[in-house]
């Protein structure tokens, strides 16, 4: 991760704020991924799988500055 940040943050600066929100949200997908390993653990695939429109808004969010 840190290998694709420096290129990032150098080549556009104003991205700065969405490099930061695409880590949160790789953090939070593949985090979450280690609740399917519990018991019962498929209740949680909803919510895994909802992490991509999320992410896809608040990454809107900082391109557009509007949904």
């Amino acid at each position: 991760m840190s290998v694709w940040i420096i290129p990032s943050i150098l080549a556009a600066p104003g991205l700065v704020p969405m490099v930061f929100v695409n880590i949160a949200f790789y953090f939070a997908y593949f985090g979450l991924q280690m609740l399917l390993l519990r018991e019962g653990g498929h209740k949680y695939g909803l919510l895994i799988k909802a992490i991509g429109p999320i992410c896809s808004f608040a990454l809107n969010v900082h391109r557009d500055g509007k949904n």
